[in-house]
């Protein structure tokens, strides 16, 4: 249970027990920022202990975690109780390559719609970016950005990182409209815990389009086979096992469709999927390497993102080392080779528990470095994109011809290929498009 008193003594001793543990469990805990960086952070937390809030002292242990430069490593479920996080602002957004936008709050709330956010608080985008990064564990840039809204969602952490005036404030955004007018919003938090009645941007434009195959699924997995062009779209939601159809019994089902249709590209999409349990992966990729049907690069793709995680990660790394999948999307929220398996460490005085990575996976070749797995096909999601409601890299793998794009290329060394190492744009870059 969370103890929400000003206790310094004791969460003093918090802080040895959690820096003891993940010196013990985790494989390199220095791998990031070596001995000394740690050393100053250990020791300047402590010296603000005795004037520190209770949700100072939880942003405290939430920047510690993130030294290790891990995404495992961390607090996965903020609280929902305590002084600056019982609330949270109802608030979503998403970071483009044009800039960041607002893509769902409340239905009184729709002057946030259809505009490039500016400012937080005052503070330009870019800004914000800065002075959140510290507090966000992190195997690479884009899993940054996938979490950053967690984060802005939560009045303790804005205030914690110098961002807002108090936790009671509300949320300012000025928004910028297509011909450069800003406005300015307040929003209120409302109760943690408490599931907004959320209204999306799209829902609330002239979008004739139905809402792409990406955004409309709910469940863990699911396909949609286009009998006219052949596409088989695989959402892959979770690596678990849903409570009517285990993973495993889903591969075949989906394996002997394939098997009695004409699937000319087949379509498996991990971009929302943040991961599970890595076991539950053999079925599904056994099934691609065994179909030499469609193991192949002009008809087997892979859309990945940001969202790509963890027990994904290793799905995403098995299918590039032992197939001819292209790869389509944005870059990878984990690297190829990480850390994982993260372990529950538990603080008696606050109450807080954290996660703690135990393992270095390296599903590629020991020496692969890379941050990401870059997509094949780049094919990033505009504002636009979503307004209309395109998919931009669905419509990427529609319109690949096999033999345009490049020779046909082996298993294992396709991590080699020039141009892997490209940089992709990170969310201050972003912003600074549309300064």
């Amino acid at each position: 249970m969370l103890n929400f008193s000003h206790n310094p003594g004791g969460w003093s001793k918090d802080l040895d027990l959690l820096v003891s543990r993940m010196r013990a469990i985790h494989p390199n805990l220095y791998h990031t920022h070596g001995f000394e960086v740690w050393a100053e952070a250990i020791e300047e937390f402590k010296e603000r202990l005795p004037s520190m809030a209770w949700y100072e002292m939880v942003a405290g242990v939430l920047r510690l975690a993130a030294l290790a430069g891990d995404g495992h490593t961390t607090i996965f479920d903020m609280p929902e109780q305590g002084p600056g996080f019982d609330r949270r602002y109802p608030v979503d957004c998403w970071c483009c390559p044009d800039g960041m936008y607002v893509t769902r709050t409340l239905e009184g709330c729709r002057e946030l719609f259809g505009g490039r956010i500016k400012c937080m608080n005052g503070f330009l985008v870019e800004e914000v970016i800065e002075a959140l990064r510290p507090y966000i564990s992190a195997d690479n840039e884009l899993w940054m950005l996938y979490r950053m809204p967690v984060y802005l969602r939560v009045p303790g952490i804005l205030h914690a990182a110098g961002l807002s005036e108090s936790v009671e404030a509300p949320l300012e955004l000025t928004i910028v409209d297509d011909e450069g007018y800003p406005s300015t919003i307040e929003v209120e938090a409302i109760e943690a815990g408490t599931e907004p009645d959320w209204c999306a941007t799209d829902d609330n434009v002239d979008a004739a389009a139905p809402k792409p195959l990406y955004r409309r699924n709910v469940s863990h997995y699911t396909f949609d086979f286009d009998e006219a062009e052949q596409v088989l779209y695989v959402d892959h939601r979770r690596v678990r096992d849903a409570e009517d159809e285990t993973l495993a019994a889903f591969s075949e089902r989906l394996f002997d469709f394939v098997d009695a249709h004409p699937v000319e590209k087949f379509v498996l999409d991990i971009r929302q999927n943040a991961g599970g349990n890595l076991s539950l992966n053999q079925p599904l990729v056994h099934g691609l390497i065994a179909n030499k049907r469609l193991n192949q690069p002009s008809k087997l793709f892979v859309i990945i993102g940001r969202g790509t995680f963890s027990a994904t990660m290793h799905l995403a790394s098995y299918i590039e080392r032992e197939t001819h999948a292209l790869f389509v999307g944005e870059p990878t929220g984990s690297t190829p080779n990480h850390y994982g398996d993260p372990e529950l460490i538990c603080l008696p005085h606050t109450g807080l528990t954290l996660f703690c990575s135990t393992v270095f996976w390296q599903n590629s070749e020991p020496w692969d470095a890379r941050p990401w797995l870059f997509p094949d096909l780049p094919s990033p999601l505009a504002f636009a994109d979503y307004l209309q409601r395109r998919d931009p890299a669905l419509e990427a793998i529609r319109c690949y011809k096999a033999g345009a794009n490049g020779e046909r290329r082996l298993p294992w060394t396709i991590w080699r290929r020039p141009g892997q190492e490209r940089a992709w744009p990170a969310l201050a870059q972003m912003a600074r498009i549309n300064p």
